[in-house]
């Protein structure tokens, strides 16, 4: 029952490569150096370049942000 009412509530995320995303990076994934509650959040627009899983993609990163380029739907919003 529980599991029943958990599911209903779920939302799928589908992503297909090519489709631009919003990312936003939380203060785990990013390096210690570059946080600060004074800088941005790391919401930022980037491409899908492929599909890891259902639940990974990896996205087209800068190199100078020094994180991994593949993240899970959950950080991952689609851009209209």
């Amino acid at each position: 029952m529980y599991k029943e009412k958990a599911k209903k509530n779920e939302k799928t995320l589908t992503f297909k490569p090519g489709d631009l995303v919003w990312l936003q990076l939380r203060k785990e994934r990013s390096s210690s150096a570059r946080w600060n509650k004074l800088k941005s959040r790391g919401d930022m627009l980037l491409k899908i370049l492929g599909k890891v899983h259902d639940s990974a993609c990896k996205l087209g990163l800068l190199r100078d942000i020094g994180v991994s380029s593949t993240f899970i739907v959950g950080n991952l919003a689609l851009y209209f």
